[in-house]
């Protein structure tokens, strides 16, 4: 199998003018779902970049990652089944940020059995690094106010209900540039405020 060298999906270009690729993988593939999660990981330990930003929109007992490494962002459907996606989320060594953690890290765990070893909800970091009450807003919000880089609020006719979780690959491309985008400044603050 051979490694990932760079994501197949869009390419996006964020407010602050960071750009990534994306793509979106199937659980019906998953000898590409290892391969990019592998490239993660070793993409992760060869930059000293230790820190994934993570978005998790859900179904009933299923969960749409939306995963963002310097690699890119990837969308992955977990039921909790899958070894590498287990694997990922359970290294103590990777900082995974993104908002609402306790109650993301308690569903995964109590839904799909998969344990996230290393969860940091940035909005409550935020609060206690800067000091104003930042808990429990959206990330969306915080990036605007951590990162002083306008981002655009939830669209609404991108809402929640909207996702297809259970099957990723009919997602539009506005709807996964949605959730790229808030794991892209997750992914940003959590950087910021861990001082890395």
């Amino acid at each position: 199998m051979g490694s990932v060298k760079q994501l197949m999906g869009d390419e996006f270009v964020m407010v602050d003018r960071g750009s990534f690729p994306s793509e979106v993988l199937s659980c019906r593939d998953e000898g590409r779902m290892r391969s990019c999660v592998l490239s993660i990981l070793v993409h992760m330990i060869l930059h000293d970049d230790m820190v994934a930003g993570l978005d998790i929109t859900w179904d009933t007992c299923c969960a749409l990652l939306t995963i963002f490494s310097l690699i890119g962002c990837v969308l992955i459907t977990s039921d909790g089944r899958l070894e590498c996606i287990k694997k990922l989320l359970s290294n103590k060594d990777i900082t995974f940020v993104g908002v609402h953690m306790k109650e993301n890290v308690k569903k995964m765990r109590t839904e799909s059995y998969v344990e996230i070893s290393n969860a940091v909800d940035v909005g409550e970091l935020a609060a206690d690094v800067l000091h104003q009450p930042l808990r429990g807003i959206g990330v969306r919000r915080l990036a605007t106010e951590v990162l002083k880089v306008p981002f655009k609020p939830r669209p609404l006719f991108l809402s929640w209900g909207n996702l297809n979780v259970r099957e990723p690959e009919n997602l539009t491309k506005n709807q996964i540039e949605y959730v790229a985008t808030d794991a892209y400044a997750a992914y940003k603050i959590g950087k910021k405020l861990l001082g890395f």
